[in-house]
């Protein structure tokens, strides 16, 4: 059952098993996995059925940055399917050695291995319709290139990348999950002497007050949000729940991404490892591939790197029309700027599809250039943080402030990743790799062009001990008994990889936890 605004009833209060604040991939995979097991859910999406400027308007903030610009507003979506609305479908799962404590990254380690996740990956796979087995294994593809000295990773593109659309009609038919469209967490209850949740209190936006009632309580927000909404329940002689040891908001990462160099080829040997190592490669369900490729964790380990992922790229130099517009678009979709798109850079695409594609090919491929770009992990530095300002949103909640910031061994773990990728072209004979500009005049500099790659994680982290995080390895809060934090703000560290695939991971795992402790 889908509830707008509007159609929720008189009701006061509600009663349920299970309320879970946020309708984005999380929550929604969440639900639908607990609805299987048969318990009732409440699933509340403080935003709306289609996008609106007003809901939207309650994740602006401020951002205090060294090196790297932010959007706090354009970089997350806030209505029904979160920014699944506007996720590409990227699927793949962390290394190992994502989870192990590495003792040259300060603050690294899960609270379980990899194989813990191995069957949930394998259920969330099924879920998005993904094969498994492709991302596991990349090097039985066909066509799929190696880059001789690298690892070899793949991302997988689902199909079922719109929630809101993908399972819309499974919760407008499910009898034990109702949604209410439009209902902000406004107060957090809790017991007289624990961060246990007594209930919860939703508004809308127009003004109407509900409170909930449940067995058990799970934020599923985002990276930023899950965090801000907990600040938030901080009162007077008493603080924020999960804060007991000041680490609620703390170790914000993201992945920054960025061209780096380009890729100047020998003879024809780049025209045949860049077709290859570019083209998406279909699956027999549909979906798509592209690889990408990481330096052997032996090597990390000896350079005391973090995990670095590489792609190779198309440049941007010397636009056709359709070219220039194909980019203007593409740059504002990734901003979420949907109503700055012009309808002549869209009729200038349509009407140029077949010289975009044959300039590509062309100016990046026949011309023996291509790009290098990087996905960089980034360390769980406790200074990179949520806080609050002392502005409020519509709903009366203190806004995000956000600080982050570039650690000396990320730029370390660039130029090492840098060095080493043109030795292994100048080995294999594939081209040789010129620096950008300012990489050549500084090497710790960075690019340009960066930005992050919108894979807010960490702020609620998990951790062994209630003294280095904010939920334990069930993704329970500390000093709670209810409360749960589901997303990639539970990320000890966020690997090479986008974390979606790993989110609808660990919503299947709690479910079961849930299933299995609770009910």
């Amino acid at each position: 059952m889908i509830l707008n605004e509007s159609e929720w009833s008189d009701k006061t209060s509600y009663l349920t098993d299970v309320v879970i604040v946020g309708a984005g991939a999380a929550g929604i995979s969440l639900a639908l996995e607990l609805e299987r097991k048969k318990i009732n859910v409440i699933l509340l999406e403080g935003g709306k059925d289609l996008f609106d400027e007003e809901s939207q308007d309650c994740y602006r903030g401020k951002v205090t940055a060294r090196d790297l610009p932010y959007g706090l507003y354009s970089s997350r979506l806030r209505f029904f399917g979160g920014s699944t609305n506007c996720w590409a479908g990227g699927c793949g799962e962390l290394d190992k050695e994502d989870f192990i404590y590495r003792p040259w990254i300060k603050n690294s380690g899960w609270p379980f291995a990899k194989t813990e996740l191995i069957s949930w990956y394998n259920k969330a796979a099924v879920f998005l319709g993904l094969d498994i087995d492709r991302i596991r294994n990349p090097e039985k593809l066909k066509n799929m290139p190696p880059f001789h000295g690298f690892n070899t990773r793949i991302l997988e593109f689902t199909k079922k990348v719109r929630f809101k659309h993908e399972f819309r009609q499974d919760l407008e038919k499910s009898k034990s999950i109702k949604v209410f469209f439009g209902a902000n967490l406004h107060t957090v209850n809790r017991m007289s002497d624990t961060d246990s949740v007594e209930s919860i209190q939703v508004v809308s936006f127009n003004g109407k007050k509900v409170v909930l009632f449940g067995n058990a309580y799970i934020l599923a927000c985002g990276g930023i949000e899950n965090a801000r909404l907990l600040l938030n329940t901080e009162k007077k002689g008493r603080k924020a729940i999960g804060n007991a040891f000041d680490n609620l908001g703390r170790f914000f990462s993201d992945h920054p991404i960025a061209p780096c160099a380009t890729v100047i080829g020998v003879s024809g040997k780049l025209t045949d490892f860049f077709l290859n190592s570019r083209k998406f490669i279909e699956n027999k369900k549909g979906g798509r591939s592209t690889p990408f490729y990481r330096m052997p964790y032996e090597l990390q380990k000896k350079y005391k790197t973090l995990n670095v992922s590489i792609q190779f790229a198309t440049q941007e130099e010397e636009l056709g029309a359709g070219e220039i517009s194909a980019w203007k678009i593409k740059r504002l979709l990734s901003k979420s700027e949907y109503s700055s798109i012009k309808a002549k850079d869209i009729k200038n695409v349509v009407f140029n599809l077949s010289s975009i594609v044959n300039s590509i090919y062309d100016r990046s491929v026949n011309s023996g250039r291509v790009a290098l770009r990087f996905q960089i992990e980034q360390l769980p530095a406790k200074n990179n943080r949520i806080t609050l300002s002392g502005e409020r949103d519509s709903v009366g909640l203190r806004r995000t402030k956000l600080h982050w910031e570039f650690s000396e061994l990320e730029r370390h773990s660039l130029n090492v990743v840098i060095a080493y990728t043109a030795k292994c072209l100048q080995s294999a004979n594939i081209g040789t790799l010129k620096l950008d500009s300012q990489l050549i005049d500084d090497p710790l500099d960075l690019p340009m062009d960066l930005r992050g790659g919108q894979h807010h994680s960490g702020t609620t982290r998990m951790s062994l001990a209630r003294e280095t995080g904010v939920v334990d390895e069930n993704l329970k809060v500390f000093d709670s008994e209810n409360l749960y934090i589901l997303g990639s703000s539970v990320f000890p560290t966020n690997g090479w990889v986008n974390p979606t695939f790993t989110i609808i991971a660990l919503s299947f795992r709690l479910a079961n936890h849930l299933k299995v402790t609770r009910f």
